[in-house]
């Protein structure tokens, strides 16, 4: 992340800071074509449907509700036209790795060889959601020649609790007081979002491909004006880090744009994936 400064936070920002889909009451659908992908760090609980280059590779938000199920509708949809990939990180349905690969570069690093183990080649088109996002734009920025293309959908930003901290520190300890009490792996990779900003501002600059980045329409109930105003500000600042950008905000769409609106999400991998494969004729 450029070292530029994110947006303010509005004195009422406890529950945007948070924005990780921990504590929603939507549940995952079924995947099919499912497989454990045994890794010498552990084991990779993944869904893979093989249609030939470029693949998809979709990234969870965090969370109880964030498993590889919430993509179902979305890679329905997509079924033929690409390889598709959906998993669970570390702590998530069956995936377990070492807790000593827990940090967000090992995250990054763990998906690649669970990728290779199942004979998923790049270019990727990377699909983040909530806190996914984060891990994306840091897979780009590790390996920027193995990327096609990324979605952001409803992406967390990585500086997000920067300016909470600094300003409000109040209302950072009740944050923090919060998460503290739900399941371990959310409490885990929200204390973790500070690290994962230090390793994006060393990780190199955010690679020149394509970038959709989608914005959910409704706001949350407790979601005030200016709460809203801070927080399509951080959208905006995603969307600034490719030159090769387009974003757009989903109407009648909460959080969990790929269950509410999964023909947007879609649109938008087409989107990338069309982009990707004329490049890749070019160069045939």
């Amino acid at each position: 992340m450029r070292s530029r400064r994110i947006p303010r936070s509005p004195p009422a920002v406890l529950g945007v800071a948070i924005l990780v889909a921990g504590h929603a009451s939507i549940s995952a659908g079924p995947l099919d074509n499912t497989r454990r992908l045994g890794l010498p760090e552990g084991v990779l609980e993944a869904s893979v449907h093989d249609a030939g280059p470029p693949a998809v590779v979709f990234e969870s938000g965090a969370g109880a509700a964030c498993k590889m199920g919430n993509w179902a509708q979305v890679i329905d949809l997509l079924r033929g036209e690409a390889t598709l990939f959906a998993y669970n990180r570390s702590g998530y349905g069956g995936s377990r790795i070492r807790r000593d690969l827990d940090d967000p570069g090992a995250v990054v690093e763990v998906l690649r060889r669970g990728l290779a183990e199942a004979g998923v080649a790049p270019p990727y088109v990377l699909v983040g959601h909530s806190l996914g996002g984060v891990y994306m734009n840091l897979f780009a920025r590790l390996h920027p020649d193995e990327v096609a293309g990324l979605v952001l959908v409803d992406s967390s930003h990585p500086g997000q609790f920067d300016d909470l901290r600094e300003d409000k520190p109040l209302r950072y300890a009740m944050m923090v007081a919060g998460y503290t009490k739900g399941p371990p792996k959310v409490r885990y990779e929200l204390a973790n979002m500070n690290r994962i900003r230090r390793e994006i501002e060393s990780a190199g600059p955010f690679p020149d491909v394509p970038l959709v980045v989608l914005t959910a329409g409704k706001s949350p109930s407790w979601q005030k004006e200016a709460e809203r105003e801070w927080w399509l500000g951080l959208q905006s600042d995603l969307a600034s880090l490719s030159p090769r950008s387009r974003s757009r905000i989903v109407e009648s769409s909460g959080h969990f744009i790929q269950r509410d609106r999964p023909a947007e999400v879609a649109d938008a991998i087409r989107e990338i994936l069309a982009v990707a494969t004329a490049r890749g004729s070019e160069e045939e």
